[in-house]
């Protein structure tokens, strides 16, 4: 099998203002430039499925953000590929009530456990598909940890690719002021478009 990994930083994925980190023009250049990285990368690899650790691969299913009224992905779509969340059903914040462990604390659950998660929910998709070339994107920690390159070079030949690499990665935006006027005209767009659909 072969398989690109891409090292990803979640805040470029997907808005969650102010939850996560602000919105402003700054940040919204960085995840204008990461969707057109992703974008390329992925394309040209051509895969018979992507797997994906964030949220936004929920959004297939039409699902939304929990914090919010609805989710406005800023990445990857439209693609002819299959997307899966390959995560944990769970809530991290569950997590640490079961294991009694912080979560930034408990590096076994991060780096072990939920990538043994991934590893086995991508290793029975892939079988059941007959899949011979995939994506799996996570955050960039996985992959400079390299403990979940070890596990899929059992699997095949692996490509990575790192966000942090490139040239106009810059996470500077996400310590300047939030700005909600840009959330108000997304809030403002939603309500229309639900008008046109005949939704509330």
């Amino acid at each position: 099998m072969d398989i690109l990994l891409i090292g990803t930083c979640h805040p470029l994925q997907y808005d969650n203002p102010p939850v996560v980190c602000p919105t402003n023009k700054w940040g919204e250049a960085q995840k204008l430039l990461h969707q057109f990285w992703l974008r390329k990368i992925i394309n040209d690899f051509d895969p018979c499925i992507v797997f994906d650790e964030s949220y936004l691969a929920l959004t297939t299913f039409g699902l939304v953000h929990a914090e919010n009224d609805f989710f406005r992905h800023t990445s990857y779509v439209p693609f002819q590929f299959p997307w899966v969340h390959m995560d944990v059903p769970m809530n991290f914040r569950h997590v640490e009530k079961l294991r009694g462990i912080p979560s930034v604390a408990d590096t076994t659950y991060r780096e072990v456990l939920r990538e043994q998660y991934w590893q086995e929910t991508i290793v029975w998709i892939t079988n059941t598909m007959q899949c011979k070339r995939i994506v799996v994107i996570c955050g960039y920690d996985h992959v400079e940890e390299k403990l979940l390159e070890k596990q899929f070079r059992v699997l095949g030949q692996v490509a990575i690719h790192n966000v942090r690499e490139q040239p106009w990665y810059n996470l500077e935006w996400t310590r300047r002021p939030h700005d909600q006027s840009i959330v108000d005209g997304w809030v403002e767009e939603h309500a229309k478009k639900n008008l046109r659909l005949g939704k509330k």
